[in-house]
């Protein structure tokens, strides 16, 4: 995972300086919503936050990204400098913001009930107690498929209301943007 986001930013700061014809320079952020976040991995040796507001918004029956580990995963952030809440919207799935009805597609895998801890030991899985001895970078790719075996996940939003969110980022945005 930490190899991607380098490549990533890597990749932004390349196409930045491409276009703008300066380099990048990333600014704090004002504050950040995340609709869907996966709050499935936390990193005991490695996790710190910037302190920015950050909202978790993710549905209570969504298979793919879990709302319950959001729950404990903004208490994690904020005891290392982070500044999360997490709202869960009840009778939710997956993309509760899409214009289309929810409708279940059974060939979908995913990462959805993961819930793994990284330490300088290896990685626990935190539902099932399991652990992945072993440096983090070398045995995550373990750890993630011994939890990667959900199959299936209903998409879409419930009862027409593709506008569920809305008002809740938006409140958070007036609190914390100028």
């Amino acid at each position: 995972i930490m190899v991607q986001q380098k490549w990533a930013m890597s990749a932004i700061e390349k196409l930045y300086q491409h276009h703008y014809g300066k380099p990048f320079v990333a600014r704090k952020l004002d504050a950040q919503v995340a609709l869907y976040g996966f709050c499935g991995y936390r990193n005991k040796v490695r996790d710190k936050f910037n302190g920015a507001p950050l909202l978790f918004i993710n549905g209570d029956k969504d298979e793919m990204v879990q709302a319950a580990p959001c729950d404990d995963f903004a208490g994690w952030m904020n005891e290392r400098g982070g500044n999360a809440k997490s709202v869960t919207l009840k009778g939710h799935y997956h993309t509760f913001d899409a214009r289309t009805a929810a409708v279940y597609d059974s060939r979908v895998s995913h990462m959805g009930y993961c819930n793994l801890l990284a330490d300088e030991r290896g990685i626990t899985d935190v539902k099932t107690g399991t652990f992945t001895p072993g440096d983090y970078n070398a045995v995550l790719q373990e750890a993630v498929g011994k939890c990667y075996t959900a199959r299936g996940v209903t998409t879409g939003n419930t009862n027409g209301d593709w506008k569920v969110a809305v008002p809740l980022w938006l409140e958070f945005f007036k609190q914390h943007l100028q």
